[in-house]
């Protein structure tokens, strides 16, 4: 009997079939796929669950703090008007989602000049689910009762009016795996541009969103880019554009931003120096609630100053600043004569040291040179030389500084704050420290900035009351400290960090949430 070669073929072409399914997965592209390189922002999920779980850890530690009751009504309601909860992955995932991919939302003009249209970049996970609740969003929401569809390159629009006749309200298509739905009467137009968009131009293929990226770094479950031509970006130094993260815990906040510079790398680069940075305490009062340290080049950052500011360079100041060896410390403590209510009221804005004291400590190169370049600059203000030991000012303003071996001392606010800055640092006792999980935004990069909330709330209580003055100005300040003091808790804290990663300035803000004792219900 004959042998058919068509059974054979059969059972392979059911195999290569089979290992199709049961191998690698088929790629499916992230959701910046359909918007434009050229777009003027975005707003990215890598991955949708993870984003919705991190926004309902910091919801739930926020709603659990005194005065929090609204923000768990807030989702209560947006999830009764949705029909599903946005903090909820498994929810999301019943309403159609593909959780574990992408989601996108940009703003697209098909003209020039014109406002844009938004667009929504859904990954679909459930396609029947996902376009009912499309369909009900679109009618109960909307009251877009009038369905049509439109041709488009491969596929079709569907598109949503109140009427026949009627300006588009919502525009929807379907392209790899991805629900596109577009908002307004130009969304039809929209659509059809990001449906037939060339993948090397899109945003996924993007040369300057990749090295965002990479700037940013991991652990960011919620990205934003703008490009270099962005509005938003009209009016800044020539950059190549800027990218931003945003995670969250039950303990706070993360925020970090990543300008690239593009052609201003050769200009900002040499701030990176040679300074390391440290992380253990410095000399700074220990009271201390606002402290900075600067790990870059102090020669570097006077000279670009000046030249972002289009002033002088003054020689003297560039002399000091050589000579200052990085880190350098400066300190920030509210004082018992703060005047709170000027505060508010704007009067005390021009005077900060009627607020708080300053101190400062860095290393020098070279003692000698220093002083030389201090009484150079005391000499062009018309000022005796010091000699090691200079003053500006005095009695509510005073600026003091002297040098202590191979090191300058420097304070700045009401006379006599020098000694006892001096008596620490000849004592070497342990001084300011950062709180808790903040030590690594002083350590490296270009510096940081530590906020302490604990030492805030301290000084805010020890306040007397002629700190806050009179009037209708001083029982807003007095308000706002008791409201302050209240509601940071014990451990709350602000970092701050500025680093230069390749090609570009990448700065990371931390919010840290105090423990608050909530009233046993």
């Amino acid at each position: 009997m004959r042998r058919s070669h068509l059974t054979p073929a059969l059972v392979v072409l059911a195999l290569l079939s089979g290992c199709s399914r049961c191998g690698s997965p088929r790629v499916r592209p992230p959701p910046e796929r359909f918007i434009p390189s050229t777009n003027a922002g975005a707003l990215v999920l890598p991955v949708v669950a993870e984003a919705s779980r991190q926004a309902a850890a910091i919801h739930a530690a926020l709603a659990a703090r005194p005065g929090g009751e609204e923000l768990g009504m807030m989702r209560t309601g947006l999830g009764l008007q949705l029909g599903f909860d946005l903090l909820d992955p498994a929810s999301l995932e019943g309403a159609g989602l593909d959780v574990k991919r992408g989601l996108a939302v940009a703003e697209l003009a098909t003209r020039p000049e014109e406002p844009g249209t938004p667009l929504l970049i859904l990954p679909i996970g459930d396609a029947g689910k996902l376009e009912a609740l499309v369909t009900r969003l679109a009618k109960d929401r909307l009251g877009a009762g009038d369905r049509g569809e439109q041709a488009a390159t491969g596929t079709s629009i569907t598109v949503w009016r109140r009427a026949a006749g009627d300006p588009p309200l919502l525009s929807v298509a379907k392209a790899e795996g991805l629900l596109l739905v577009a908002i307004g009467a130009a969304g039809p137009d929209v659509l059809r541009v990001v449906l037939a968009l060339d993948s090397a131009v899109s945003l996924a293929e993007s040369p300057s969103w990749k090295r965002g990226r990479a700037a940013l770094g991991d652990g960011f479950p919620i990205l934003f880019f703008m490009p270099r031509d962005s509005p938003a970006l009209l009016g800044l130094p020539p950059n190549d554009g800027m990218s931003g993260g945003l995670s969250a815990s039950a303990t706070g906040l993360r925020l970090a931003v990543a300008a690239l510079l593009g052609p201003q790398e050769s200009r900002v680069r040499p701030l990176a120096g040679t300074g390391d940075g440290v992380s253990q305490p410095s000399s700074l009062n220990p009271d201390t609630v606002v402290a900075l340290r600067l790990s870059a080049d102090p020669a570097a950052a006077v000279r670009l100053a000046a030249e972002l500011r289009g002033l002088p360079f003054i020689e003297p100041i560039g002399a000091i600043a050589a000579q200052l060896v990085p880190p350098v410390e400066l300190g920030a403590t509210p004082v018992l004569t703060s005047d709170l209510g000027g505060l508010v009221g704007g009067r005390a804005l021009d005077q900060p040291v009627k607020l708080a004291r300053f101190e400062a400590l860095a290393g020098l190169k070279d003692s000698a040179a220093f002083t030389v370049a201090c009484d150079q600059l005391m000499a062009l203000i018309g000022a005796p030389a010091g000699k090691g030991s200079w003053k500006l000012g005095g009695g509510d303003a005073e600026l003091a500084w002297s040098v202590q071996g191979k090191t300058v001392a420097l304070t700045a606010g009401t006379a006599g704050g020098l000694p006892p800055l001096l008596a620490r640092l000849k004592a070497g006792g342990r001084g300011f420290e950062p709180p808790p999980g903040t030590a690594s935004s002083l350590a490296g990069g270009l510096g940081g900035l530590v906020l302490h909330g604990d030492n805030l709330v301290k000084s805010l209580q020890a306040l007397p009351p002629t700190a806050f003055g009179a009037g209708p100005d001083g029982v807003v300040a007095r308000s706002m400290a008791e409201k302050l003091a209240g509601s940071l808790g014990t451990g709350s804290a602000v970092a701050l960090r500025a680093d230069l990663p390749d090609g570009a300035l990448k700065v990371t803000l931390e919010l840290r949430l105090g423990a608050v004792a909530v009233p046993a219900k």
